[in-house]
């Protein structure tokens, strides 16, 4: 994939590049994919979890009813909310 150096005053141009933005958002869903190197210099840690878009239960949140007597407490789909365009 892609390699450098980390994040200095000569690295910080890596931020204006569209591969380097493709290859971190790779790197959050896989990070298999790429080597140690390569997630320093997309500036991934063994700690960030993996993110996937197909994976329905990352999108449910808990939610707390203002008014016990007409709404039950469950989970919501953040992507149905107005604002996500749902």
């Amino acid at each position: 994939m892609t390699t450098g150096g980390p994040a200095t005053s000569q690295g910080a141009s890596k931020y204006l590049l569209k591969k380097w933005h493709e290859d971190r958002a790779k790197a959050m869903v896989d990070k298999s994919l790429f080597t140690d190197a390569e997630l320093e210099w997309l500036e991934i840690t063994s700690q960030d979890p993996t993110v996937s878009e197909f994976n329905d239960e990352e999108w449910l949140i808990d939610n707390q009813p203002i008014d016990p007597l007409k709404q039950t407490a469950g989970r919501h789909d953040v992507r149905k909310r107005p604002e996500a365009g749902g």
